[in-house]
């Protein structure tokens, strides 16, 4: 499965960085993989479902279910997809977050594993996500400044 991550220095300490993260009412504010999320029980409880609708191409989005597999705050946290909507451009994905200090703040890095449905187009996919990883952690970065 490819895999594909993006980090940035947070000027703010671990736990205010994964407090930010972790509100689901603030997700879609700085997450660019995320137009809406929702979950269905508590926070880092692992029977917890996570309900994501992402987009795809301009206004059309996707939506998936996943779990977390780990959630250890203020550290790490992944989730796995166990379901996803007929528009879906992956068969498998899992997404992690790891936050960790550094120097004067925290270093965090967004890690995506995925298994495309069309093999072909994986590269493009890659690169994509990528970027979205990258714009996301800028823009986690101004939301948490404001």
């Amino acid at each position: 499965m490819p895999r594909v991550a993006a980090g940035r220095h947070m000027p703010l300490d671990p736990l205010t960085v994964w407090r930010f993260m972790s509100n689901a009412d603030r997700r879609p504010d700085w997450d660019l993989s995320v137009r809406k999320f929702r979950r269905d029980g508590a926070e880092g409880d692992m029977r917890t479902r996570l309900h994501y609708t992402a987009p795809l191409l301009g206004r059309v989005c996707w939506m998936w279910e996943g779990r977390y597999v780990v959630y250890d705050p203020p550290r790490r946290s992944a989730v796995q997809m166990v379901r996803g909507s007929r528009l879906s451009p992956v068969s498998r994905l899992a997404g992690t977050w790891v936050v960790h200090a550094e120097g004067d703040g925290s270093y965090v890095e967004m890690i995506v594993q995925f298994e495309s449905r069309l093999p072909l187009v994986a590269a493009f996919l890659s690169r994509r996500i990528k970027q979205v990883l990258e714009r996301s952690l800028i823009q986690l970065d101004m939301a948490m400044a404001l």
